[in-house]
């Protein structure tokens, strides 16, 4: 289980995770900035998910409106409620407080970069969009929202639970995206994995304001 830092150490600090997925974060994004498009894997990942799993399946769309409004504020609901399931009751803000800070640097990044999504040429696209692949909206709320949960985590055998379920949603959301032909891998890793550290800080600060350090 990952833990959200090392506890009786006389302070806080950054648990090794979050500086793994920051590096993940900077080295899928920053491999996707330099090819600004499909970096070498990313076609053939496609390709495979989309053969197995198919083009256009629907619960991949059922996944993909859960992080647009108004379905949005259901999936907000559920992160609060797991965070206080898997971790304590005044931590319900968590998810909350992740998904606002990474709204603002969703919004941040889409002023600064912009890396195509998939070529209708090379994969089967649902639906075709010129907005920036990198980052991933989707990506970015889920891992926020989620990790956030990860993040929050106190009960050791329930806490578990709430994990994989969280990791489970995560990756399933991800895939639906890259099924669909939305983004590419490397885009929805280095979203997905920045939306995990964005997480980890506001689980932090919530953590010291609540007085559950």
């Amino acid at each position: 289980m990952i833990r959200f830092a090392d506890e009786g150490s006389g302070g806080m600090k950054v648990h090794p995770s979050a500086g793994m997925f920051c590096l993940i974060a900077l080295l899928a994004g920053g491999a996707s900035l330099f090819f600004l498009g499909p970096v070498p894997g990313d076609v053939l990942a496609t390709s495979w998910l989309q053969t197995n799993l198919g083009t256009s399946p629907e619960w991949a769309h059922v996944l993909t409106r859960t992080a647009k409004a108004p379905y949005l504020w259901g999936t907000l609901i559920v992160g609060s409620a797991l965070a206080v399931l898997a971790g304590h009751w005044r931590l319900f803000i968590a998810p909350l407080l992740a998904y606002a800070a990474i709204w603002f640097v969703d919004k941040g990044l889409r002023s600064l970069i912009y890396v195509p999504k998939p070529d209708a040429e090379l994969v089967a696209v649902a639906g075709a969009s010129s907005a920036s692949g990198l980052p991933s909206t989707f990506a970015l709320t889920y891992a926020a929202i989620f990790g956030a949960v990860i993040w929050s985590v106190r009960k050791p055998v329930s806490g578990k639970v709430f994990q994989l379920i969280c990791w489970a949603l995560i990756l399933g959301g991800c895939t639906a995206r890259i099924v669909l032909g939305g983004h590419w891998t490397s885009q929805m890793i280095a979203s997905a994995a920045l939306g995990l550290v964005v997480s980890y800080f506001t689980t932090a600060i919530v953590k010291l304001i609540v007085g559950l350090r």
